[in-house]
């Protein structure tokens, strides 16, 4: 009997030491201690959990996104590339020359984009006449930086009490309490850029950057550029934007390649208003070694449940310089095009072609975009001026030759999202 308890002592004993050994490993694999390693753990056990307790929020978040695409609906039998390869083959004498589509996503984008008209957006648009301070910008990038510059020397640097609240819900009382004297740190200067481009009819969101993904060290916003077909951070915090070569540069960029152009002096760090005075001058770079995106703007017109999949960390996606094992529930996503997802952006699609004689073919095209504010297509064909359209289809007749096809989209705010064109021949 005695032999027993002894052989069950020492198994228990083994089991408990190669459990703690494999408690200790997991830890140090996901760089944590075993007490914050339950802590993610239980986190990430509760995910699914509230997911389907507030499943109503995801519904919520997929009729809205699916709202952002607009026009003629997507073929899902070819891309837009497709169907114009297809004509060399069913339309005799059709030879396609050229297609450059400044990107349209072929995957859903769950983000859900504040609407600029929003009461506190507009009141935050009114009282500091944010339209009148980028009205004279030589173009969008010049109105961008502007916008930074003047929210950037609104109050220093500090950990003071937020007016509302940490989600900046009155922007207005924020820039005021700075202008007297208050000092709010990265994430409050992050999401009033956020607000205020938005209020702008600009896309923004918000972004946070890390060296080991657990430790959220810098916030900043990112606004989409219609000019540069792509997204960039604007720190209102430290007053900085990055480029290289003239181009404005993302936090994917920046984590992925900025060491790499800092190294090689392509990485420019441009000022866009005096630093603050109780920041220390820092390189920021090495906070880039880890960014997530917020999967939303709207915190202010769409309160959550704490452990809503529509909010945290199931509305969150992440990227990382070097192979980092997070042990979380949000999406890592290393893919340029997908996490920089493109905004205000058009395809073309063929819909019919009819040769209607040995000099003519006739075209129907359909146009598809991606634009949370959407308000018309414009199209040119071969020259001449641009031409407002009034739905998402247009017909057009052609003689042999070369011919170009422009396409834009126009946002409700006025602004012009980048061209698409498309180059082809027809022979006789």
């Amino acid at each position: 009997m005695n032999f027993y308890k002894i052989k069950f002592r020492k198994i228990s004993l083994l089991f408990g030491f190669a459990l703690a050994v494999f408690w200790l490993s997991i830890s140090s694999f996901y760089r944590l201690t075993p007490i914050e390693f339950l802590k993610q753990s239980a986190r990430i056990i509760a995910v699914p959990v509230y997911s389907y307790i507030y499943r109503e929020d995801t519904k919520y978040v997929k009729d809205v996104t699916s709202k952002y695409w607009v026009g003629y609906p997507n073929i899902l039998a070819e891309s837009s590339f497709e169907s114009w390869k297809r004509l060399q083959k069913t339309v005799p004498g059709f030879r396609l020359i050229s297609y450059d589509i400044q990107g349209l996503n072929h995957y859903p984008i769950p983000f859900v984009y504040e609407n600029p008209n929003a009461e506190y957006l507009q009141a935050f648009r009114a009282k500091y006449h944010l339209n009148s301070l980028i009205r004279d910008s030589h173009d969008e990038y010049d109105a961008m930086l502007r916008l930074g510059a003047w929210l950037g020397t609104r109050w220093d640097h500090g950990t003071d009490e937020v007016p509302g609240g940490n989600t900046v819900c009155d922007p207005v009382a924020v820039v005021e309490a700075g202008q007297h004297g208050a000092k709010f740190w990265c994430e409050i200067a992050a999401k009033t850029t956020v607000h205020a481009a938005t209020a702008l009819g600009w896309q923004a969101r918000l972004v946070t950057a890390s060296r080991d993904g657990y430790t959220w060290e810098h916030a900043a916003a990112e606004i989409w550029s219609n000019q540069f077909n792509k997204w960039f951070v604007m720190d209102t915090d430290f007053n900085v934007v990055y480029e290289s070569s003239g181009v404005p540069l993302s936090a994917f960029e920046l984590v992925h390649l900025g060491e790499k152009l800092q190294r090689s002096g392509q990485l420019k760090v441009r000022n866009i208003a005096p630093r603050k005075t109780s920041l220390p001058l820092v390189d920021l770079i090495p906070f880039y070694n880890y960014a997530h995106v917020d999967m939303r703007n709207d915190w202010c017109s769409r309160p959550l449940h704490r452990g809503s999949p529509a909010g945290g960390d199931t509305a969150t996606w992440w990227t990382s310089r070097y192979h980092i094992n997070e042990l979380t529930a949000k999406r890592k996503v290393n893919n340029l095009t997908r996490f920089n997802w493109p905004v205000n952006s058009v395809a073309i699609y063929v819909i019919s072609a009819k040769r209607l004689n040995n000099n003519q073919i006739n075209f129907q095209i359909g146009l598809s975009g991606y634009s949370p504010i959407f308000k018309a297509f414009e199209i040119i064909i071969d020259s001449g001026n641009w031409q407002r359209l009034e739905g998402n289809k247009f017909d057009f007749t052609v003689l042999t030759g070369e011919h170009k096809i422009l396409i834009r989209l126009l946002t409700t705010f006025g602004f012009i999202g980048p061209e698409s064109k498309i180059v082809f021949s027809i022979l006789e």
